[in-house]
């Protein structure tokens, strides 16, 4: 476990009381006098206890647990620790679960004696952990880094965070602004996974554009159907798909349609590097920032709630010129040149 905050002092009750006087001997003195002394040590005691308390800031412990040591998760903690260096009145514990013996087991008994006020998940691994395994019951459970929660978390649906999913009107209404050419949207995925997705693209579709789907049920099967489906397409649109997720396939995908002067639209870095013309890229350490922000807000008294990741826009003009695209750059995007 690591504990982010250097300056915390342990968790008195938040009285501290003055110093012992030195003993010294005194003449004799009468009863009322005495009394009297008595009385005014007891009120300077009460009043330096007061004051700590008035001065001393409410406290909030978090807990942080982290799926894997991975660049993505440790990117994301890097960005949520950072956050909190400076607030003193909040202290960060952080748990590697791959560092956890006997599944988890011995850290749910030894947090049982706990109490922290909001408890982060990143990644799945860690978001099972949380929601199966500890599932406290005072505190509010957050998870960051998870794609499609809502499938692994029981009871989802009531489940707050900051996901890896980007809302599919929020995809469409980039690309449609970003690439006014296109007009038929080719979403390739599997109904498996992804049949969930193609419904919500399909209720965000812009007004004048089309959304085709490209339905693929195993790998072997995206050649023909990549080959089927050219001539009825503008674009090609990916999102994160079990069926679709070697670089090999992938650059595959992208290397046949740009020979067919199909634009791709792709999710992430290898995406850009490999050809596609626009790419929704995640900054994980600024996943990390927004849930801390996320959670600061939460331990202030608002609801925790869903909240959509903050991304980047990258485009590949280099590519969209040789294959003829025509490419704008909406002030309203966050669009950005790729490296």
């Amino acid at each position: 476990m690591e504990r982010w905050n250097r300056s915390r002092r342990g968790r008195s009750n938040g009285i501290h009381f003055p110093d012992p006087v030195p003993f010294v001997l005194l003449p004799p003195v009468g009863p009322a006098i005495r009394t009297l002394l008595l009385v005014v040590a007891l009120l300077l005691t009460l009043f330096a206890g007061s004051t700590t308390l008035a001065e001393e800031p409410e406290k909030h412990a978090v807990a942080v647990f982290v799926s894997q040591e991975i660049r993505p998760y440790l990117e994301a903690l890097d960005g949520f620790t950072h956050l909190f260096a400076d607030k003193r009145e909040i202290f960060v514990d952080v748990f590697h679960l791959e560092k956890v013996s006997s599944e988890g087991k011995e850290l749910v008994g030894q947090l049982s004696h706990k109490e922290y006020g909001a408890y982060v998940a990143i990644g799945p691994i860690a978001a099972r952990f949380l929601w199966e395994d500890l599932r406290p019951e005072k505190g509010t459970s957050f998870y960051s880094m998870v794609l499609n929660p809502e499938r692994m978390i029981p009871g989802g649906a009531g489940a707050c965070g900051i996901s890896l999913n980007l809302p599919a009107w929020v995809q469409l209404e980039a690309i449609h602004k970003i690439l006014p050419g296109v007009r038929r949207i080719g979403l390739l995925f599997d109904p498996v996974y992804n049949s969930g997705f193609h419904e919500e693209a399909r209720q965000a579709v812009p007004p004048g554009v089309s959304l085709i789907p490209v339905a693929v049920s195993s790998r072997k099967d995206i050649p023909a159907v990549l080959k089927r489906n050219f001539g009825e397409v503008d674009a090609l649109w990916l999102v994160p798909d079990r069926t679709i997720t070697t670089e090999s396939l992938i650059q595959y995908i992208i290397r046949e349609s740009v020979y067919n002067k199909i634009p791709v639209i792709g999710y992430n870095r290898f995406f850009y590097e490999s050809g596609a013309v626009l790419s929704f890229i995640f900054d994980y350490r600024e996943i990390g920032s927004q849930s801390g922000e996320e959670v600061l807000e939460i331990l202030s008294g608002r609801p925790c709630m869903s909240t959509p990741p903050l991304y980047r826009i990258w485009l590949n003009e280099k590519v969209a010129k040789s294959m003829g695209v025509e490419m704008r750059r909406p002030p309203d995007q966050p669009i950005e040149a790729g490296p």
